[in-house]
């Protein structure tokens, strides 16, 4: 089962408040008749510099995806050529990152008002370019538009494409093109596609940088639907069988094998941390798994559906 937490109400003035600005940092905005949230000083509602996409931020974008009651249909990546970010700090690149990426929204929105969208900024080390080993950010993205056929998607990602080249100002436009329409920066997606996943996982470390500002890890543009989670209960024994089966089924998922920077194998041991949490009877938390394999598990074992 998956458990989604109530949306948390804004906070109307518990101490200074702090918002996204357009460049992706926080500003703090003034409030009059300020009520403190209860049980805590107002001097700690501070919102702190995002540094890194936190376990909360992924948390929180698994929840948000989980939520989306359709399958995307076309992803797509966009980043920078080697003109635009060279010579600037990681907060500079992040600042140009931000506001392309906001015009970018804005167009989407004018151009594509039905069209919802997930997007994501991920911070990798160059491949190769004149910034080879330096980090700078890319943006995945998956798109999802009710009764859009797949000549749409095309069209849409190109005019995109194009606009976002334009948005960063590179002079290299032919070849910032060349990559943007490469086989491998879009594509279609197919129902429970694996990128979906991949979409989810954790950036590697190098985005973690002490000291800077990197603004918002992801995000969504238009209305994206969410739908309310659905609530089954469970006699005891079935409770016990269904973390038996939980922790059988991490079990098997875990990755015992790591691949290496020099393209070797290596044997790893996997914390199980959440196997171990689910032995406790107090747990409480949410799994994300298709509602097909539960079932599936549901019907051999408890003897009762979960209705649709």
């Amino acid at each position: 089962m998956v458990t989604i937490e109530p949306k948390q109400k804004p906070r109307v003035g518990a101490g200074p408040v702090y918002v996204d600005t357009e460049e992706g940092f926080v500003k703090q905005v003034g409030i009059d008749s300020a009520c403190p949230v209860p049980g805590r000083s107002s001097t700690t509602n501070k919102r702190e510099k995002i540094k890194q996409f936190s376990t909360k931020s992924r948390r929180r974008l698994i929840k948000a995806l989980c939520r989306f009651p359709h399958s995307w249909r076309f992803r797509f990546e966009l980043t920078f050529a080697d003109d635009v970010m060279e010579g600037k700090t990681v907060e500079e690149r992040a600042k140009v990152g931000y506001m392309v990426l906001h015009r970018a929204q804005d167009l989407i929105k004018a151009k594509h008002p039905s069209l919802q969208l997930f997007w994501k900024r991920e911070w990798k080390p160059r491949r190769s370019g004149r910034i080879q080993g330096e980090l700078c950010p890319h943006y995945h993205f998956m798109a999802y538009g009710s009764s859009w056929t797949d000549e749409q998607y095309f069209l849409m990602f190109i005019q995109v494409a194009r606009q976002w080249i334009r948005y960063a100002k590179t002079l290299e436009v032919d070849k910032a093109l060349k990559v943007a329409m490469h086989e491998k920066s879009f594509g279609y997606l197919k129902e429970n596609d694996p990128y979906t996943s991949y979409f989810v996982k954790y950036v590697s470390k190098g985005s973690t940088i002490e000291g800077e500002r990197l603004g918002r890890f992801w995000g969504t543009i238009g209305a994206v639907e969410q739908a309310e989670g659905e609530d089954q209960g469970l006699t005891d024994r079935e409770t016990v069988q269904l973390k038996r089966f939980l922790r059988r089924f991490l079990h098997c998922t875990q990755k015992h094998r790591k691949k290496l920077v020099d393209g070797s194998m290596a044997l790893i041991r996997p914390k199980r941390r959440y196997e171990k949490a689910l032995r406790n009877v107090r747990f409480a938390g949410f799994v994300v798994i298709r509602k097909a394999t539960v079932q599936h598990f549901l019907d051999e074992s408890c003897g009762f559906d979960i209705r649709e």
